[in-house]
């Protein structure tokens, strides 16, 4: 399913670009891949803030406020290796302006988000035509596939 623009969304234009951007440097194109974005990960994500993740609204608001800050007010702007220092600085639960929770990181909530909006269901708002699956090479729960066709190899 690939959302539309009556499709619920919580963040503004700027905190989606940044969302993107971080997104396409955990889950870059390759020759033969999909970055996270032209997958639906995002657009999965920002939804889900809308609905069923709303309590995380606020924590994704302030991970992506301090990364442009950190970048100097622009994150997605950023080349690669700049953004990439930054995402270091954000794994490592060190970049300034983190919110802080005593069961996880906010890169541990925004690493299981990213997996959600890549591999779910595409039923759900991520995973656009499969392509998160068609990816790893997984044909998913599909009508006419048996279950050993279904099995990674």
């Amino acid at each position: 399913m690939t959302p539309t623009a009556l499709s619920p969304r919580a963040l503004a234009p700027g905190e989606r670009r940044t969302l993107d951007a971080l997104f396409d440097r955990l889950f870059p194109a390759g020759p033969d891949c999909p970055s996270a974005t032209e997958i639906g990960a995002a657009a999965y994500v920002d939804g889900a803030l809308a609905g069923a993740y709303a309590a995380h609204l606020d924590e994704y608001r302030a991970v992506l406020a301090a990364l442009d800050a950190a970048a100097g007010g622009d994150f997605a702007g950023g080349d690669a290796a700049a953004q990439d220092g930054l995402v270091a600085g954000l794994e490592a639960d060190t970049l300034p302006g983190l919110p802080h929770n005593p069961d996880r990181s906010a890169f541990d909530l925004i690493w299981r988000h990213l997996r959600e909006g890549l591999f779910g269901d595409p039923a759900y708002g991520g995973n656009h035509d499969m392509r998160g699956w068609k990816a790893v090479g997984f044909p998913g729960a599909q009508f006419g596939y048996g279950a050993g066709e279904q099995v990674l190899d």
